[in-house]
């Protein structure tokens, strides 16, 4: 409960038949924006924002469940899988203090937030561990006759250590995931900037209901000097003054002290002033911010449990989509990044590859097609085995 406490005559007091005010005078101002570097996203989104939190999560936890699958190719292209290899064995435990999932965790959070994810790789010609990088510490310095980055510079508590980049093939130390960014050919463009209004509308709403929690859920207000019918009225001295607001502040302000009647003397009046919950609409602008936040990473409001939103019929639909067309286009993107930097240092043609067919969410629309494919007369019995993941067999050349 925000009171405002006077002793002052001015200007802005108002005389009237049955009371004068003295009244406290409120201007707008424009509104304060988080930072958008990675700090700022960090700390207002990430780590004080449920829904960035949860979205980002939800993403990051998704593509770290997926299994992975390294194909052999022979000479005519036809692949193999192999259960056990050096690259499986780097991969499921990439250093001593990080897993499979906690790396990939690590650099889709990264590049949610930043934009960008950095992997430094240790050991030549042999890879022995990879650790992932902070975005934030990371700089390059550019090569000045074809303007591209030759260094790759990581800031350890105060120390520079370089990363060299060949200027022909871009090979280096370091692996650089990074989004599109319009400004930026070499720095991606963090998913979470386009939301940062909504965050800090999001932000404020709940700094907003921990207030009136606080406050007793009374919005601000002021205390009145009544007047006489004359127009006339006496100021509170310094004492009555001083006396009223220690117990204005210890009896009545917070949560503890909710429902507590106000004692007022002396011609005193409680006004209350601010708007209402209904009046600011307050719930719906929440979750108008709540809702683009999520659209803005990808994540159906409704699996947030985000109400308003009916664009899903359910929330096995709203799953469905959120693999398809949020973690598995990031998966690949990341995993392409990843054979292109890993599979160099291995012999023999070498590719990974997620199982989507272990993807609990897809089930539904994989036996759909399923379906399809057994009851299409136009296939022969090879082609539908191919279409299942299975060989071909003898005769199977034929219509069914």
């Amino acid at each position: 409960m925000k009171i405002s406490f006077s002793n002052k005559k001015n200007k802005y007091q108002k005389l009237s038949y049955k009371s004068t005010a003295y009244e406290q005078m409120y201007y707008s101002q424009p509104p304060l924006w988080s930072s958008d570097n990675y700090s700022g996203i960090a700390c207002n989104g990430y780590m004080k924002n449920t829904i960035v939190y949860r979205s980002i999560n939800m993403i990051a936890t998704a593509i770290s469940s997926i299994p992975i699958i390294l194909y052999e190719f022979d000479y005519n292209q036809n692949k193999r899988e192999i259960s056990e290899h050096d690259i499986l064995n780097l991969l499921s435990n990439p250093n001593p203090y990080t897993s499979y999932c906690n790396l990939m965790e690590s650099i889709v959070s990264h590049l949610l937030l930043d934009g960008n994810a950095y992997l430094m790789r240790i050991g030549k010609p042999q890879i022995k561990e990879i650790y992932i990088l902070r975005p934030d510490k990371i700089s390059y310095t550019f090569n000045k006759a074809y303007n591209i980055p030759d260094k790759y510079i990581y800031n350890d508590n105060g120390k520079d250590i370089f990363f060299p980049i060949d200027p022909i093939t871009g090979k280096s130390d370091i692996l650089h995931f990074k989004t599109f960014n319009p400004y930026n050919q070499f720095k991606g463009c963090s998913a979470v900037i386009p939301a940062i209004y909504s965050i800090d509308q999001h932000n404020q709403a709940n700094i907003w209901n921990q207030s009136m929690l606080r406050n007793s859920a009374k919005p601000c207000g002021a205390l009145i000097v009544k007047g006489d019918k004359e127009g006339n009225f006496s100021s509170l001295s310094e004492d009555q003054y001083r006396r009223l607001k220690e117990q204005i502040n210890s009896e009545y302000i917070s949560s503890q002290n909710s429902g507590k009647p106000i004692l007022l003397e002396g011609g005193l009046e409680w006004r209350e002033m601010g708007l209402s919950h209904k009046d600011m609409d307050f719930l719906e602008c929440k979750h108008s911010a709540a809702r683009d936040i999520s659209i803005s990473l990808g994540v159906p409001p409704h699996l947030l449990g985000i109400p308003g939103d009916n664009t899903y019929n359910n929330v096995s639909e709203a799953r469905m989509i959120f693999w398809e067309q949020t973690v598995i286009p990031l998966a690949h993107k990341i995993m392409d990044r990843l054979n292109q930097w890993l599979l160099p240092f291995f012999p023999g043609k070498l590719k990974i590859e997620y199982d989507k067919e272990q993807i609990a969410s897809l089930t539904i629309k994989r036996e759909k097609v399923w379906q399809y494919v057994e009851k299409a007369s136009f296939m022969t019995i090879n082609e539908k085995r191919q279409e299942f993941g299975l060989p071909p067999i003898k005769d199977g050349d034929r219509l069914p």
